[in-house]
């Protein structure tokens, strides 16, 4: 009885654990929004999806006794601990790697977990980013209406780095390069121009920032 209690729970603590790992996958990638993201269908079903994998991690670690270094001799707790770890945090890796590479043409294709889940994994992501995307535009074009291009591109970013606290060093210096080629495209309208510079700031500092700047800056950014 003990030991199916003791499974149970270490089943649901490597599911959990799985489930923070593609929490911090989808945050990574829609910073604008992370949580709006992660309570879409797709994001609930990708967190799903993680958390079963490492529970399977899980199983396969323990048919197989696989002790990842730790000394027999160290007790069931730490070796139990260690697995627990490891398949809940490892199963992206174990799941997204490869038994073996063919070369099919001039592709090399993967044989293995990773050629279901990946397909899975990548389906999920790109109908989650076609609903931020949506939102995104949506968002954009409220907040970016009567504004002055010309004037917007030179006053709304470092507004909005200094209303921030840990815009990085990195991520400014990718937001100049993106400013500079906006300056530089000018077969694009203004007005795209102005949207994906609105694109570019809600990536960074999210929609509330952006909007408030811009409420900020009114008298100066707005035509």
């Amino acid at each position: 009885m003990e030991v199916e209690i003791l499974t149970c729970w270490t089943g649901l603590i490597v599911a959990i654990l799985g489930a923070l790992a593609g929490l911090a996958e989808i945050i990574s990638r829609y910073k604008d929004a992370p949580l709006s993201a992660v309570l879409t269908l797709s994001g609930m079903t990708y967190l799903l999806i993680n958390g079963l994998s490492a529970v399977i991690a899980l199983y396969l670690v323990e048919i197989n006794a696989w002790q990842f270094g730790v000394d027999q001799n160290s007790g069931h707790a730490k070796t139990l601990a260690t697995q627990v770890i490891v398949a809940g945090l490892g199963s992206i890796i174990i799941f997204r790697s490869s038994l073996f590479n063919v070369q099919v043409g001039d592709k090399t294709v993967g044989i293995g977990p990773s050629a279901i889940l990946q397909v899975i994994l990548f389906t999920l992501d790109r109908d989650l980013d076609r609903t931020r995307a949506q939102h995104r535009a949506d968002t954009v074009k409220e907040i970016m209406t009567d504004i002055d291009f010309s004037e917007a591109i030179i006053e709304l970013p470092p507004f909005c780095f200094a209303l921030m606290q840990n815009v990085t060093e990195e991520e400014q210096a990718d937001f100049k390069r993106g400013q500079e080629l906006l300056l530089k495209n000018t077969k694009l309208s203004n007005q795209v121009r102005l949207l994906n510079l609105g694109l570019m700031l809600l990536e960074i500092v999210g929609e509330a920032v952006l909007r408030k700047a811009v409420i900020t800056l009114d008298e100066v950014i707005h035509k």
